[in-house]
């Protein structure tokens, strides 16, 4: 078969091209600027086009192979197009189809030739803004801010240019843990000095997706009693828990359900097939399934004979008069219940009013996945509030619940609260809660 760039071996690709280490070239800078300016005139219909230097010719003084690496940011119905492939092409690029550890990406290269002779090179890498490939930005900016790691990141290269000259993929991987842990690096350091906007908290209340759940006031296996929103902010990091109190009919006990949003959340427990998601959510037990059991008089019914209940660490009577229920609007069960025994969602309703405190979240219960400095701000009991998930309802960020709660958050200051809208969250205003 006659030899082409999408052909070649690996073997090839290290006799061709070796991995050659160079001293920082001061024109790097200027040549990016020059490609950069033919790629956006390229791409001039391309909508929010965002282009970036990257790699290590990106970096100050750092020793590098002689080869601009570019980000391009274009949107994702843009992706994988022939209309992108040929106006690449119409400037010099060839396209190659990336596929790795990471979503498939978009990969061109100029400069390249099969005699092994080189005009300068460039690679350009293409994806929508959610890619991580975007986190590479990170290495970069940890690198310019820090020259004593990049002088330990050219020694590694040099080290390694010498034993994988011929060998570009084992290059590459020798690098992996030292990119890695600086990348790391770096997006913690991104985060604690960026400023967040109010922007920034409505986009990531609208995101929800496998395993980050919004509050949901009416879940079919879930009798909803109490609900609480808590605020939490300083100058870089932002946290809103969202709490649920309630029986569950899966679960067989009363818990109190945790939602985590924020731009710091820490111990969040994976999720998904080899835990390739993160879950936004912490269940926290208040009547575990075998005190419910020490109190059962029937399925889901309380005894006559049963006086008191633990709840968490504390012992609470329990009111057996089925008109004390109704004067707060709970109806016990009827179905196949002549002796208006108690049932467990009405109990735990009930209890929940009488003792809201203890079906509240401590302070440290919350703290579990924010950081245990991160300030304080409101606690709020009574809000509007509509259905929300991946599937359908109305995002946080189109209505004034919300765009209040990240005001207050911007600015941390409470005084920021101040709703108009007629607060729903009362268990009372979501009757499908439980009904499955």
């Amino acid at each position: 078969n006659k030899k082409s760039l999408d052909n070649l071996t690996a073997e090839d690709w290290g006799n061709l091209f070796p991995v050659r280490i160079s001293e920082y070239n001061p024109k790097w800078p200027s040549i990016f600027n020059a490609e950069r300016e033919e790629i956006e005139t390229t791409l001039c219909n391309v909508k929010d086009l965002r282009i970036e230097h990257f790699g290590s010719t990106a970096v100050p003084g750092l020793h590098a192979k002689d080869t601009i690496d570019i980000l391009v940011e274009i949107p994702t119905s843009a992706l994988f197009t022939q209309a992108i492939i040929d106006a690449m092409k119409a400037i010099g690029y060839h396209y190659f189809l990336q596929k790795g550890d990471e979503a498939e990406y978009m990969v061109f290269g100029k400069g390249y030739n099969l005699e092994g002779k080189k005009e300068q090179t460039f690679h350009v890498h293409m994806s929508d803004a959610n890619h991580p490939i975007w986190d590479r930005l990170y290495f970069r900016d940890y690198l310019r801010q820090h020259p004593e790691t990049a002088r330990e990141y050219a020694e590694l290269k040099l080290q390694l240019s010498k034993k994988f000259e011929k060998r570009r993929v084992d290059y590459r991987i020798a690098k992996t843990e030292f990119v890695t842990r600086i990348t790391e690096k770096g997006k913690t350091a991104a985060i604690k000095m960026r400023k967040y906007t109010k922007e920034d908290i409505l986009k990531a209340l609208d995101e929800t997706g496998p395993y980050t759940f919004f509050l949901d006031l009416e879940h079919g296996y879930f009798f909803t009693a109490g609900s609480r929103i808590n605020l939490y902010a300083d100058e870089n990091k932002w946290a809103i828990v969202f709490e649920k109190s309630g029986f569950g009919n899966r679960s067989g006990q009363a818990e109190i359900e945790l939602n985590y949003f924020g731009n710091c959340l820490v111990q969040l427990d994976p999720a998904g097939v080899d835990g390739q998601f993160t879950c936004n959510a912490k269940y926290l037990e208040r009547i575990s399934n075998k005190e419910f059991e020490k109190v059962e008089g029937g399925f889901e019914l309380v005894s006559k004979e049963a006086s008191t209940i633990k709840v968490g660490e504390e012992v609470v009577a329990i009111d057996h008069t089925p008109q004390n229920y109704r004067v707060k609007g709970i109806e016990i069960q009827t179905f196949d219940n002549p002796d208006e025994l108690i049932d467990y969602p009405s109990l735990v309703r009930y209890l929940d009013e009488t003792h809201p405190e203890i079906f509240r979240a401590t302070d440290a219960e919350i703290r579990t996945c924010i950081p245990m400095d991160l300030p304080f701000i409101l606690s709020i009991d009574k809000w509007h509030h509509r259905s929300y998930n991946e599937f359908f309802g109305d995002k946080p960020s189109t209505y004034e619940t919300f765009q209040l709660i990240a005001d207050v958050l911007v600015n941390k200051n409470a005084a920021h609260w101040q709703p108009t809208l007629e607060a729903n969250n009362n268990w009372r205003n979501w009757p499908e809660a439980g009904s499955l």
